[in-house]
């Protein structure tokens, strides 16, 4: 390869061009030594009752090992209206059909070896109302 002018680094592929010739090489995925970065932090939401929520939050790398989604610091589970999901390092939590008691913090915390890291985000549910059972 004569002298090359133009690099491209991706996670595992280094891609070099010169006037001549384009050189690929595509090289095993190195784990790095290091806590998960986020690339992609929660946003705040706003959304009607009834409506559907989704919280995304896109991480550097799929080099984690745990991921826990919580509101109001009690840990989220699966159910009817909670879904939580993944699309290689982009996690999602969606909410179906909100409701007035969904409303308040949440938090995404993603482990691995060296470290964890968290972002958080509101939730702000619009409309309906509260119903209290009064004994």
């Amino acid at each position: 390869v004569t002298s090359m002018s133009i690099f491209h680094f991706f996670p595992s592929i280094i891609v070099a061009k010169s006037e001549s010739t384009t050189v690929s090489a595509t090289s095993i995925q190195v784990l790095r030594e290091a806590p998960p970065k986020i690339l992609l932090k929660l946003h705040d939401l706003t959304v009607r009752c009834g409506d559907t929520a989704q919280f995304m939050c896109a991480l550097e790398s799929e080099n984690f090992s745990d991921v826990l989604w919580s509101h109001e610091g009690e840990t989220l589970q699966e159910s009817e209206r909670i879904r939580l999901s993944r699309n290689g390092s982009v996690l999602f939590l969606t909410i179906s059909n909100v409701q007035l008691l969904d409303q308040g913090l949440y938090s995404c915390t993603v482990h691995n070896d060296y470290g964890e890291v968290t972002t958080t985000a509101i939730l702000t549910v619009e409309g309906g109302y509260l119903i209290f059972n009064i004994m």
